[in-house]
């Protein structure tokens, strides 16, 4: 009993030490976030299309690759832990850039993410390696571009970048917008506004507004004819301040000293003698025009330097002159028949000799000057480019009468007293010598030497006139009033008579309405009103001579019903003649004139009704409105009838009349008395051919409106216009013309429409469906995306949406739901990869919907990404209509989309134990964007075992075996697949299977009696470590010992960590024109489910997760761990290839790729590995052996890539026993030797104590 007690007191005294020892010595990892500045150093390089940047000065939007410089403390950190930052604000993302590998030396110790954002921002995540070495350091790479929205308006950009230690400042130059080598400009200068009448033209001629560096600059400007040099030594040349938008800002003049100046041949040549020149500069000097006859005058400049194309640019300055002569009429009064002209007289300014200052001037001899009506003003033009005519004429001149004129024309001559080299105005009048009595034109010819210029001017007669005034309608009425003017010039007329006529009908004349007035006075004497016909027109006869001007005005009634004419068919048009009759003084002669006016009415007037229509497209109704009998005939048996055309259909029982109220002005509305069905009218509709008719069933003399609807509801709509016209009859006879409408159906036509707009890695699609509102069974919805995209499953969302009347669609809040609204179903192209989604509608559809999904791009930078999406179903026809939308992608590099070439993953299903093939596995791989996990496709093994999916773009995958073949246990761990450059076109990726255990009753040990063992003093068993210590950093947890079977370990691969020489770190940044290597990803090893499966894709290292742990069991010998292969070190220098033998005994092939170089198998048995050009450090790669029974065999080969020397002895830093680099040192590993020691003492305690016991027995 007391042997029990003690027993039990010293398992529980172990198990509290082992806890306490836990709980103690063993430090617990929380992962963290790192808030020291761990970037060293930051290096840039600028690129052009892709070459390097030579130049010092680059462009706005340029590729930037920013290469970081990062180090951690020793003993620091550990897995898990974060450091994130900002990039700086001028560098610009298209996407994120998520899961790049943070490598340090050939090691994966982490990755990276690159957010885009305001601001971007870099979140590096260290992994499970980060606390096993020292001096732990790398760098990566990030490709932008310059973002030149975030600078300021000065070429002279400043970015920060925070490091450890301090800021580095990057001061760059950048080339403006629309900057030139050279441009050439110039301006005609003088006194006046807008250099009218220039003597010079001041030329400026910029160079190097593209700011490069310019050896032995010189500039030659070649001086064309008609302009010369004013001074050659009058050149002067500024700085020139340019902004980042190309505009440029004249800067403080430099030293003459600074440049020289010649004139060869009469040509400017200016020589900077600064060399090179590195800035942008003005050159501005003058020349006189020499030649006054010319207006355009073109100059060209060239800048040479060394090293410097030649550049020219040219300008053309056009000089602005005023008229030398010009002659117009500003100004007739018919009432006098006085006509004013003008002459412009030396608007050039230039000197003119007094014998030539000589005008003379000629008009038609039915018109005479008007004396003392000629001015001459002096004009000026230093405020107005069009002259400033002065207040005060001048009288240094003399008007004398021509000595001899051209044939049937007066006029006179104008001599200037002196010389002149100013601008005049010169104004007179002329008169009519007699009576206009027809219109007619005056022509005015003025001469100046050689040079002549004419005017003209029309005049009419007035001795009649006929005119409507243009507020004398009244269509409430039916009424308008007429206006006839006479003797206007106020000639004495004898006998007057003026006779009114209607020629066309359709005019009576109110009774009481003539009225006769002298000048502005009503006259009811001295005049007669004879042969007053209401429908025909009256006469107005004087009793006595007028000599001055009369007006006679009366209203008419109008309606179209009494037009000669058939209005129905011609255009009722109400025209009004008037003539007059009268004799000269001293003559019996009679004279005749006779004018014309037209009452031309409104449409409504002239058709006797409108007609109008408005869509409502939330209820998908059309609202007629037809207007009859506008002009108020009286009708006995009023009928109106409307053919319903098109698809649209009438709407039983909608009609609805009114009474229509027509304002004076003629504008129409709808009133408030409604008439009565069956009492005032009735309503018919023929279903065959849509024929309406509405009756009135009482004699009408008003206007009526009659409103009804129509519907699309149920119909196909297409048509984009629809045309509708109503009749009104009356007994059987045309009572109006055709009152015809058209209206917009908006949407119409719109089956199928798609947009879409990037959003990071991602496209965001709407597919807008049914926008008409058409009626369509069997609806289907096709979408054929190109194939550089994967549809996104979980992001489809189809919306009904709301239509308000005008049209406008609107989606509603909650998406409908896949299976019960519509079907949605998503397929891939075993050959192409092609996909494509169909949604089918559960019912028919007559509203509008929206359909949104994302797919994720897989494409490269500035591809083209293109869907077609097509929409087909059955109205009375079958409807197919299509709509594609390209949409051009931005990338920044990274998630393994930098190649285009196109693989495929050939899977192949296999026994574990025999190698058959086995078909019926199902596998659906993914696609790795980011977070995100986005399924590609799924297929099933062939009987061949087979299953290849096709058209895969480089990147990381995963595939999951989601349905084993029958009898065989599935394995549903997902293996992590990279695609990159190395990677071949036909991958293949061997899974083996293990068939399902059948169960059997497990025997129940039975104790067998046995010696009690005798312990000897022996040393405390420890467990013997591996001689390669593995790079995991949490140890794997053993399972509780049991009496029951243990599974046999699996002899896990190990790497080596070699350390390589690290380059030190930077201090300051410097914008460099040479490309900065980005770490190449290597492959991805996944650890994190255990998987009975071997791998055989190049560049793919699938490693099974943590075996089952054997449970301990009790043994006084320590466990041998199991033998580990070890790697094959091999060494070769920077670019250059290296091979070596093969072992013999089976079929060779590559296991895992090399992540820094490429390496080929041999016909003649041996392997080849070439280093990726530039690369030193270490790398690695597999070779597996299959022997002819399948049995494979690993061997690795570790290559050490060493720098070719360039003049530089350093250290040779400690090798190993293979000739490379030792390992790096381990930090924190804390010894587990206290806890074997404590362990081994309490058992060894507990055995001494047992044999006392049995002895102590014994004895009793």
């Amino acid at each position: 009993m007391l042997k029990k007690r003690i027993a039990a007191i010293l398992s529980v005294l172990i198990i509290i030490v082992q806890g306490a020892y836990g709980l103690g010595f063993n430090t617990q990892a929380h992962a963290a976030e790192i808030t020291d500045n761990i970037i060293t150093s930051v290096t840039m390089a600028v690129y052009d299309n892709g070459v390097p940047v030579t130049d010092v000065v680059y462009k706005q939007g340029a590729e930037v690759k920013l290469t970081y410089d990062w180090e951690l403390p020793d003993n620091t950190y550990q897995e898990g832990d974060t450091y994130s930052f900002e990039l700086p604000d001028h560098f610009v993302l298209a996407s994120d850039i998520m899961g790049t590998p943070l490598q340090a030396d050939g090691l994966t110790l982490g990755h990276f993410d690159v957010l885009k954002g305001n601001p971007n921002k870099v979140n590096m995540t260290f992994g499970q390696d980060v606390d096993k070495y020292f001096g732990v350091h790398g760098s990566f790479s990030i490709n932008t571009k310059f973002d030149k929205a975030s600078f300021t308006e000065t070429t002279e950009q400043h970015i920060v970048f925070p490091v450890n230690g301090g800021n580095q400042t990057v001061t760059l130059e950048f080339v403006p917008d629309n900057a030139s080598i050279i441009e050439k400009s110039g301006r005609p200068v003088g006194t006046n506004k807008d250099g009218l009448n220039a003597k010079q033209i001041t030329w400026t001629v910029d160079v190097n507004k593209v700011l490069s560096s310019v050896y032995d600059a010189s500039v030659t400007d070649v001086i064309p004819a008609g302009l010369a040099l004013t001074d050659p030594l009058d050149v002067k040349v500024y700085e020139l301040n340019v902004k980042l938008d190309g505009s440029a800002a004249q800067g403080a003049e430099i030293p003459s000293s600074q440049y020289t100046v010649t004139d060869p041949s009469g040509n400017l040549n200016v020589a900077f003698k600064q060399s090179p020149i590195t800035g942008a500069y003005r050159i501005q000097f003058t020349t006189d025009i020499t030649d006054l006859t010319k207006k355009s005058f073109t100059n060209e400049a060239s800048l040479k330097g060394t090293g410097l194309p030649a550049s020219k640019s040219s300008a053309t300055v056009n000089v602005s002159y005023g008229t030398p002569l010009k002659k117009t009429s500003s100004a007739y009064d018919p009432n006098t028949q006085t006509t004013t002209w003008e002459i412009d007289y030396n608007y050039n300014e230039l000197p003119v000799a007094q014998a030539n200052a000589v005008l003379k001037d000629y008009f038609d001899n039915t018109q005479e000057l008007v004396a003392d009506s000629l001015q001459v003003f002096p004009v000026s033009f230093l405020t107005n480019a069009g002259g400033t005519v002065g207040d005060t004429p001048v009288s240094n001149y003399t008007l004398i009468s021509p000595s001899t004129a051209p044939s049937g024309k007066n006029g006179f001559e104008l001599k200037f007293n002196s010389d002149i080299n100013s601008a005049y105005k010169i104004k007179y009048k002329t008169q009519a010598t007699g009576r206009v009595e027809k219109d007619t034109t005056v022509t005015n010819t003025v001469y100046s030497g050689d040079t002549y210029e004419t005017g003209t001017r029309s005049i009419r007669q007035v001795i009649i006139a006929k005119t409507l005034p243009s507020s004398g309608v009244d269509y409430a009425n039916k009424k308008v009033k007429w206006s006839v003017t006479l003797n206007a010039d106020s000639y004495q007329m004898d006998n007057v008579v003026v006779k009114d006529v209607f020629p066309n009908k359709g005019l009576k004349i109110i009774p009481g309405s003539i009225v006769v007035k002298k000048g502005d006075t009503v006259i009811t004497t001295g005049f007669s009103i004879q042969n007053e016909i209401p429908d025909t027109g009256f006469e107005v006869k004087f009793n006595s001579q007028i000599t001055g001007p009369y007006t006679i005005t009366y209203e008419t009634y109008f309606d179209n019903q009494w037009l000669a004419s058939d209005w129905l068919t011609t255009d009722a048009k109400f025209v009004n003649r008037a003539t007059v009759e009268w004799t000269k003084p001293g003559s019996a002669d009679v004279n005749t004139k006779t004018v014309t006016a037209s009452f031309d009415p409104k449409p409504a007037e002239k058709a006797n009704g409108y007609k109008s229509g408005s869509y409502n497209a939330s209820s998908k109704e059309i609202i007629w409105s037809v207007g009859v009998n506008y002009n108020r005939n009286p009708l006995n048996s009023a009928e109106v009838t409307d053919t319903i055309e098109g698809k649209q259909v009438y709407v039983p029982g909608s009609v609805e009349i009114y009474n229509m109220i027509v304002a004076k002005n003629g504008d129409y509305s709808q009133g408030t008395a409604k008439l009565t069905l069956n009492t005032d009218y009735t309503v018919s509709y023929n279903e065959t051919t849509k024929l309406l008719k509405v009756k009135f069933m009482k004699k009408i003399e008003s206007a009526y409106i009659i409103n009804f609807k129509t519907s699309l509801k149920g119909k196909l709509v297409d048509s984009p216009v629809i045309t509708n016209t109503a009749n009104l009859y009356n007994e059987g006879k045309e009572e109006s013309k055709n009152l015809t409408a058209s209206l917009t159906i908006p949407k119409a036509n719109e089956f199928v429409q798609k947009s879409g707009s990037q959003s990071n890695t991602k496209i965001k699609w709407t597919v807008s469906i049914n926008y008409s509102q058409s009626y369509i069974e069997d609806a289907a919805v096709t979408d054929d995306p190109s194939d550089n995209q994967i549809l996104l499953a979980d992001s489809f969302k189809l919306y009904a949406t709301t239509v308000n009347p005008a049209g406008d669609v609107a989606k509603t809040g909650t998406p409908l739901v896949d299976g019960k609204d519509y079907e949605l179903t998503m397929t891939t192209d075993l050959d192409s990869g092609k996909q494509q989604f169909v949604l089918k509608f559960k019912a028919p559809i007559e509203k509008a919907y929206i359909l949104e999904y994302e797919s994720l791009i897989v494409a490269n930078n500035n591809d083209k990404v293109t869907n077609k999406v097509g929409l087909t179903g059955k109205n009375s026809t079958t409807i197919t209509k299509t709509s594609t939308k390209d949409i051009t992608v931005a990338l920044s590099s990274a998630d393994g989309v930098g190649t285009g070439t196109r693989k495929a993953l050939k899977i192949i299903k296999a026994d574990g134990a025999d190698q058959s093939k086995l078909s019926g596995a199902t596998f659906a791989l993914y696609r790795k964007s980011g977070s995100s996990e986005v399924l590609f496709n799924t297929l099933t093994t062939d009987a061949n075992g087979e299953a290849v999916f096709k058209n895969l773009w480089p990147g990381k995958y995963l595939l999951q075996e989601i349905s084993a073949p029958s009898g065989y246990v599935l394995d549903s761990g997902k293996k992590v697949i990279t695609f990159d450059s190395t990677t071949a076109i036909v991958e293949e990726f061997k899974v083996y299977n293990q068939k399902a255990a059948t169960p059997t009753p497990s025997a129940t040990p039975t104790a067998s009696p046995t010696a009690s063992p005798v312990v000897s003093p022996t040393p405390t068993p420890t467990v013997k470590p591996t001689e390669t210590p593995t790079p995991t950093a949490t140890p794997t947890p053993t399972a509780t010992p049991t009496a029951t079977p243990t599974a046999t370990p699996t002899s896990t691969p190990t790497v080596t960590p070699t350390p390589t020489a690290t380059a030190t770190a930077t201090a300051t940044a410097t914008a460099t024109a040479t490309a900065t290597a980005t770490p190449t990803t290597p492959p991805v090893i996944d650890y994190s489910t255990p998987t009975p499966v071997t791998s055989s894709v190049p560049g793919t290292v699938v490693t099974p997760g943590p075996s089952a742990t054997p449970a301990a069991t009790p043994s006084a010998s320590p466990v041998q761990t199991p033998a580990v292969p070890q790697p094959t070190a091999v060494t070769t220098d920077e670019e250059v290839p290296i091979d070596e033998e093969i072992p013999l005994g089976g079929v060779p092939s590559i296991g895992e790729q090399p992540a820094h170089g490429t390496v080929k198998i041999t016909p003649d048995g041996k392997w080849t590995y070439t280093p990726d050009p530039g690369y030193t450090g270490k790398d690695k790669f597999t070779i597996v052996v299959t022997d002819k029974d399948g049995n494979e065999e690993e061997e690795i080969i570790e290559v050490g890539v060493d720098e070719v020397p360039k003049g530089t002895v350093t250290d040779t830093p400690d090798t190993g026993e293979n000739g490379l680099p030792g390992k790096l040192p381990q930090t924190g590993e804390n010894s587990p030797l206290p806890l074997y020691l404590t362990g081994g003492g309490l058992m060894i305690l507990g055995a001494v104590m047992s044999r006392r016991f049995k002895n102590h027995k014994k004895s009793k």
